[in-house]
């Protein structure tokens, strides 16, 4: 999983409407929130396969990081829209 294909799970729009009226740059504060969610998620994918390859029995945990990856979408709107 590339930091390019997460980013679009937050499109710029929705981040930078999150900061208007908050930032004085609130384009450039909504990208980078939106860079950080995806090197965040894109390193725990990273994780998550590593232990997967070492132990076999464990692949079903690329399955459960989709469900990580709904909810820390979810988790990460609700945080920059205040809620």
């Amino acid at each position: 999983m590339t930091t390019e294909a997460l980013l679009a799970d937050i499109p710029l729009s929705t981040a930078t409407a999150a900061h208007r009226g908050t930032s004085w740059t609130p384009e450039t504060r909504g990208q980078s929130q939106r860079t950080e969610y995806a090197q965040t998620l894109a390193a725990d994918y990273a994780e998550f396969a590593a232990i997967a390859a070492q132990k076999p029995e464990l692949a079903p945990t690329i399955g459960a990081w989709q469900a990580y990856r709904n909810q820390h979408a979810i988790d990460t709107a609700r945080k920059e829209a205040g809620v």
